[in-house]
């Protein structure tokens, strides 16, 4: 009986298959797609690396409603150094990711706010490492993935890609590929 694959889940049909594929460590059940043997370290893997969204800024933005007030507020300064923080990255280093210039950042230091595109800027690399760190299963992973150069990237590393929301947009299909299994 031929065997289909959606994400990390094995789905078989057959009571013979079914009879072969039990193994110490999986965990069996219905799925809309039959009988299913899913990884257990997958489990364990996926319920440790998921994260509130935003929680790379230290914000609660619980819809996406409530994260476009925010970002047309302007995030506070904290959460800048807060992302900074996450990405092991100094101000000066995520200020040129988001295309923030030195003066200007210093400007918005003493404000204590940033401006409306500025955080959208930002938001979108912390949506990136909040999405590398749920497809790679932890923050030091997604960290050295973000900042290694990838050929899929044209030899880019992910963070250098993401300046634009296009480069962005390439990034999060690169990761959705990873943790679909296809190697790029």
């Amino acid at each position: 009986m031929p065997r289909s694959r959606t994400r990390d889940t094995a789905v078989t049909t057959s009571p013979e298959e079914i009879a072969r594929v039990r193994e110490p460590g999986s965990v069996y059940g219905w799925t809309q797609y039959g009988f299913a043997t899913v990884d257990a370290s997958a489990l364990r893997l996926r319920g440790r690396s998921r994260r509130p969204p935003c929680s790379a800024l230290g914000l609660r933005l619980a819809s996406s409603a409530r994260a476009i007030e925010e970002i047309k507020r302007g995030f506070m300064f904290t959460a800048f150094e807060k992302l900074c923080s996450e990405l092991q990255l100094t101000v000066y280093e995520l200020a040129d990711l988001v295309s923030i210039a030195r003066r200007t950042l210093a400007r918005r230091k003493q404000e204590g706010r940033l401006r409306a595109l500025e955080s959208e800027k930002v938001y979108r690399i912390a949506t990136l490492f909040d999405s590398a760190v749920a497809a790679l299963g932890g923050e030091e992973q997604a960290r050295q993935w973000l900042k290694s150069p990838k050929k899929a990237l044209r030899g880019q590393t992910p963070l250098q890609h993401a300046d634009t929301e296009v480069g962005a947009r390439e990034v999060e299909d690169l990761l959705g590929r990873l943790e679909h299994g296809v190697f790029s």
